[in-house]
């Protein structure tokens, strides 16, 4: 199960504790390529793979990453 299922069924389980969100969020997700799902065609094919990986890397610097 992924993270997100984990808190879904942790937060329907346990109704009687209190859900806190954070605004602005705390955090968030690189661009990276997967490490649990299959790998899509841009990952797979060695020249793409190189470009997207260039574009993930400059989409991280831009947010700070």
């Amino acid at each position: 199960m992924h993270v997100d299922g984990a808190y879904s069924w942790f937060r329907a389980s346990y109704p009687q504790l209190r859900t806190l969100v954070a605004i602005p969020a705390l955090g968030y997700q690189r661009a990276s390529r997967t490490d649990i799902a299959s790998l899509s065609l841009k990952d797979e094919v060695p020249v793409l793979r190189e470009l997207i990986g260039l574009l993930r890397r400059w989409k991280n610097r831009l947010r700070g990453g």
